[in-house]
């Protein structure tokens, strides 16, 4: 893994700077997958992808947010437009990093109107189920250890909408379902959406989607491959 610059950006609403780390380079070595979807890369920058503001406490889109520049955290670092260390203004070295939206706000967020159409709209609540299932993945944390569950309603809310907007004809889509539908405790709709994938595909995945919900089995888990 090869470390980038730091990026500097502005909150919309108050302005307030905040900072994140960039990669010049990475891979997905030792990876690991979860029965959610999401993948833990250890030699990858996480991406949050959705910010909470330090000051104002308003949640915006990281890419979204206005730029105020780069610097570099190291002095050979070749190949990018951006501040060297010794030219980088105070208030840049300051800004805290980047955190991820408290859980409840995160969903009032998005039911007020956070995205802008319903791609957005179902990438902003496959985030927010991937930060709510982190209370229950062990080692690493993308969003950080909490409670399990701080807004179980407001969690259950947000996977039922998610399930909504999911595409019938995508299999990936399917298998999302099944694993919304295995997590909320519906295991026999789950293993309904199970049966009509298929086996030669996904037979991996699938037959460990069948034995969670054969075992009432409502958390998140690790999958494994044979290859």
């Amino acid at each position: 893994m090869t470390p980038g610059p730091e990026v500097i950006i502005s909150c919309p609403e108050c302005k307030a700077l905040s900072r994140f780390s960039t990669m010049a380079s990475g891979n997905t070595f030792g990876s690991t997958l979860w029965s959610d979807g999401y993948r833990y890369s250890p030699m990858m920058e996480p991406s949050i992808p959705v910010i909470q503001c330090d000051d104002c406490s308003r949640i915006f889109l990281k890419w979204k947010a206005e730029e105020v520049g780069q610097y570099s955290r190291f002095s050979r670092e070749i190949g990018f437009e951006h501040t060297e260390e010794k030219e980088t203004p105070a208030v840049w070295k300051r800004a805290p990093r980047i955190k991820a939206p408290k859980e409840d706000d995160f969903y009032q967020a998005i039911d007020k109107g956070l995205s802008e159409n319903k791609q957005e709209e179902k990438n902003l609540r496959l985030t927010a189920w991937w930060q709510s299932n982190d209370n229950c993945r062990d080692g690493f944390s993308l969003f950080g250890k909490k409670k399990k569950f701080p807004a179980p309603e407001e969690r259950e809310k947000n996977m039922e909408k998610l399930l909504g907007l999911l595409d019938k004809t995508n299999p990936n889509d399917q298998i999302m379902a099944a694993e919304i539908l295995r997590q909320l405790g519906r295991f026999d709709e789950a293993l309904e959406v199970l049966k009509t994938l298929d086996r030669d595909d996904y037979g991996e995945v699938l037959v460990q989607l069948e034995g969670y919900c054969d075992d009432n089995e409502t958390t998140v888990q690790k999958l494994t491959f044979s290859r």
